[in-house]
């Protein structure tokens, strides 16, 4: 808020010196201070009411679509997402989101790590907006998880082929709370089109991931559990 300075002393004077120059059957360019700084008091205070209710009616995606900015949570599960060694989150999921939200005019993301275990507690809780990384129930891991475990580990080697006819294998995945149906509508059409191009394969083939590791028509759809 603009403070004016004035002293009660000092808007006295003043309103004094425009009643002479009235007296004086002059008219004077500059109205009375003392008004104008509470006039524009109270249009401060009109606004400021004004945002706090747009704010509190907006839903995330007219929030996002607005300041340009969302709020995505991953955990760390290579190559799903990791941060590199110059400190920056990357991994399949993360690249993707990136591309996406470039696509959506969002031009920045806030990034906030947790346990995989509360990612889903912080997109209820409104804390993020998006998760972005690997999804899978206990030790059920992905084929490009189990593929750079069998790279970093020379006691350890994956078995091809591989088929097991009770778990669904885990894959790069991206949630949203059900009450922002909204902003994973804005979303899901952009990530359709980009899931098995050729953008998409350059972008994920330097972290391990092929064509063959793609989760097939199960992707970018409008299924979900509800948290």
């Amino acid at each position: 808020m603009t403070q004016t300075g004035e002293d009660c002393d000092g808007r006295g004077g003043e309103t004094g010196a425009i009643e002479r120059q009235r007296t004086m059957g002059r008219t004077g360019s500059d109205a009375p201070k003392p008004v104008a700084a509470a006039g524009g008091m109270i249009l401060a205070a009109v606004l400021a009411g004004f945002w706090s209710l747009r704010s509190g009616s907006e839903d995330a995606a007219a929030r996002i679509a607005r300041t340009g900015v969302v709020r995505t949570g991953y955990a760390v599960e290579p190559p799903f997402a990791f941060v590199d060694a110059q400190g920056r989150v990357t991994g399949e999921s993360p690249e993707v989101a990136r591309v996406i939200w470039l696509r959506l005019g969002v031009e920045r993301i806030e990034w906030m790590q947790v346990d995989c275990g509360s990612l889903i507690p912080h997109l209820r809780a409104g804390r993020i907006n998006q998760i972005a990384s690997g999804l899978a129930d206990g030790l059920a891991l992905s084929s490009p998880s189990i593929q750079q475990l069998a790279d970093q580990h020379a006691d350890m080697e994956r078995a091809v082929p591989f088929h097991n006819a009770t778990l669904t294998p885990g894959c790069g995945a991206f949630a949203f709370r059900p009450a922002d149906q909204s902003l994973r509508d804005r979303f899901n059409p952009e990530l359709r089109g980009f899931i098995g191009g050729r953008a998409h394969l350059e972008l994920i083939e330097p972290l391990g991931c092929t064509r063959e590791s793609l989760p097939g028509p199960t992707a970018a759809t409008n299924k979900e559990k509800t948290p």
